[in-house]
């Protein structure tokens, strides 16, 4: 996806750990271990994909849920919570196992109208695109009429 691509560009340093997470969970928390990663983010929480058996194998000193599970994950082995004051506000904060990291503004970033275009209602989809990638049945603006 294009998220993951500025991802990848925007780190220091990004391992894809798709290899070892098809022989085990063990593997996949060994290889992030090995690599001596300090801080480990979980992107999915208990959503699917999370891969929270290998959370559970600690192989990272901190391990932070943030963005696809706005609620705390009751779990010792995740340490912090990226979360905002409208996610989880302050007097919520004895309901969390967490340590709670508040963003400024808001704390979820994601595309639903660019990634999951088929669940928006449809108003809210985005236009369809022809071949040339303009809005079907639109020219492109240096487009002259047709002969």
């Amino acid at each position: 996806s294009e998220v993951r691509a500025s991802v990848e560009r925007s780190s220091q340093h990004f391992v894809d750990l798709t290899p070892e997470l098809a022989v085990s969970p063990a593997a996949a928390a060994e290889a992030i271990n090995k690599h001596g990663l300090h801080v480990l983010v979980n992107l999915n929480g208990y959503t699917n994909g999370g891969r929270l058996e290998v959370y559970a194998l600690r192989p990272a000193p901190i391990q932070v849920n943030a963005i696809g599970y706005p609620g705390t994950m009751g779990a010792p082995y995740i340490s912090h919570l990226l979360t905002d004051r409208i996610a989880s506000p302050p007097e919520t904060i004895a309901g969390y196992s967490e340590r709670l990291i508040f963003m400024p503004h808001a704390y979820l970033v994601n595309s639903l109208q660019a990634s999951y275009p088929h669940l928006l209602h449809p108003r809210h989809r985005p236009p369809p695109r022809g071949p040339d990638g303009t809005e079907a049945g639109l020219a492109t603006p240096d487009a002259g009429p047709e002969d």
